[in-house]
């Protein structure tokens, strides 16, 4: 594939973004206009044009949306580039952008980086940033930021192998300081994004310790996982027709007027599952939900 078909996906607004010429370009698009796939094709151009790598600053407010435009750009390049390979973009989806990243990320790494000439050390905190740059400010009230609390445990940077091992150590950790006397609901984790808390609402739920979330659904409560639940329970107990009405709506043209057929039929057959597989209350669902062969083992068989 080449870069005309690789930038043939695009519509004419999206290709005029992507490839316009060198100088400031400002976009104003609302979402679901494909924002992401322009800005990773708009990348990709920059790359066949002989732009390094290094020379390309991206930045994004999350490092999953960071991470997600270099794979896209890096995919692009490389359809766009076979079958020859440029020195300057590397090789398609294992380019790297070393400086694609979120705006904190990236300030952080440049403010470190030149943190002498703003009158700081390499190992500046927080607020040592921020007040040596509001030093350097022409119009401002005067102020100087510290902590209020003067006492008490320093932040600790922990390193965990996986997502996993995260969860459970911050659950060992709440659950010591409660040993220690301070109650569930005086402790608190904070995350970045609501799904970033799916690990963790695992965990708690496993060793049954109550906990709030607040903003967004509990892992739980999301429609996919209840739907997942829904057919899980259905197959562990065919009598469930809370579980079943639901099930079977995720098919494709299935509504509550074919649930309800579905459930009809299935129940008048004593609720066994050759009665669905029959197809008999509705072909739309058996095709569906019996295309595998029974060696498979993951659907109930009786």
């Amino acid at each position: 594939m080449g870069a005309a078909e690789a930038f043939g996906r695009l519509n004419e607004r999206q290709r005029e973004a992507a490839c316009f010429g060198p100088g400031p370009l400002l976009i104003i698009a609302s979402a679901g206009t494909g924002k992401t796939s322009t800005l990773a094709h708009r990348v990709a151009h920059l790359l066949l044009q002989g732009v390094a790598p290094e020379r390309i600053l991206l930045l994004t407010f999350t490092r999953r949306a960071a991470l997600e435009m270099t794979r896209r750009a890096g995919s692009i390049a490389s359809e766009s580039l076979t079958p020859r390979p440029s020195p300057a973009s590397g090789r398609g989806e294992h380019m790297r952008l070393p400086w694609s990243g979120t705006f904190h990320s990236i300030a952080n790494r440049l403010i470190r980086r030149h943190a002498a000439r703003v009158g700081l050390t390499e190992n500046f905190s927080v607020l040592d940033a921020a007040n040596a740059l509001m030093r350097e400010a022409s119009r401002q009230y005067r102020k100087d930021l510290r902590s209020s609390r003067e006492e008490g445990a320093r932040p600790r940077c922990v390193t965990v192998a996986d997502d996993m091992a995260q969860a459970k150590y911050v659950v060992d950790s709440v659950l010591e300081e409660r040993e220690e006397g301070v109650d569930l609901r005086r402790q608190a984790v904070l995350f970045r994004s609501s799904h970033h808390s799916d690990v963790l609402e695992l965990e708690l739920l496993r060793r049954n310790i109550p906990y709030v979330k607040y903003g967004g659904l509990k892992f739980l409560e999301a429609a996919h996982v209840k739907d997942a639940l829904a057919l899980l329970r259905w197959a562990d107990n065919p009598r469930n027709r809370v579980a079943a009405w639901r099930a079977v709506q995720l098919l494709p043209g299935i509504g509550p007027k074919g649930a309800q057929r579905i459930w009809t039929a299935f129940e008048a057959e004593s609720h066994g599952w050759r009665a669905l597989k029959t197809g008999a209350a509705c072909p739309a669902f058996a095709a569906c939900a019996f295309p595998w062969p029974r060696s498979s083992g993951w659907w109930p068989t009786a």
